[in-house]
Parts: C-alpha cells; sequence; structure tokens
C-alpha cells in the first residue's frame, strides 16, 4: 500500500523520535516509515531538501507500483503543512502545502475499489 506521511521534528504531541501517550510507548517516526517499507519491499531511499526547513524521503521502487514518501518539516509542529490558519500547537510550515502533495499522490496511486452496485 503507498504511504504519504507528514511529521515535524518538535511536535509536541507525537514526538519526532517516540515516546509514550497514554501509557502506552510508541516507535519513532524513522521506526514507524521501516516498517512500511519493510511491508512494501522498498529498495533504496533517497532524500532531497525542499526549501529551508523540509526534507522530502521517498523510498522505492517498491512492490506492486508502491512508494513510501515522508516530509520531515525541520522545527515543525502538530500542524498541517501549509495551513493559513492555525492548526495545531507548533511552527507552521509553509514550504509545502500538504493539500497539493496529497492531491497529487493520491492521483498517482488511485483506489482500486470495485464499482458501486448502484452505478455511482
Amino acid at each position: 500500500m503507498p504511504m504519504l506521511e507528514f511529521h515535524g521534528t518538535a511536535d509536541p504531541v507525537i514526538h519526532y523520535d517516540g515516546g509514550t501517550s497514554h501509557g502506552e510507548q510508541y516507535p519513532s517516526i524513522a521506526q514507524w516509515l521501516s516498517t512500511w517499507t519493510d511491508k512494501d519491499r522498498c529498495s533504496a531511499e533517497s532524500r532531497r531538501s525542499i526549501g529551508s526547513d523540509v526534507v522530502e524521503f521517498d523510498w522505492t521502487p517498491c512492490v506492486r507500483g508502491t512508494e513510501v514518501t515522508h516530509y520531515q518539516v525541520i522545527g515543525g509542529g502538530h500542524t498541517w503543512p501549509g495551513a493559513v490558519a492555525p492548526s495545531g500547537p507548533g511552527h507552521t510550515t509553509q514550504t509545502i502545502s500538504a493539500t497539493a502533495v496529497m492531491w497529487e499522490f493520491f492521483t498517482r496511486h488511485p483506489l482500486d475499489r470495485p464499482a458501486h452496485p448502484g452505478g455511482w
């Protein structure tokens, strides 16, 4: 399954390096992404800087045309990249628009599903 993920390195809610929430430990973003790259059997990682506060990580090729992509927002909080109104605690990057990036990602990876019996 293709995976797209955005995460701020200064997220005060879900810490980039892992942590504990509601008494349960959760993995770092790197560990969590590794789970997806293993499932999708991705073979190579590439990275590129997008502005001064965003790094894009891609793992391709993966099985059946899938990909895993992660946008690391350096100093970013628990916010929606590109938001024009407050979207959560911490810094919001304007370097990328999560909405535009997601639209393009989902266009490349349409949901394969059977047609609705009612014709829509």
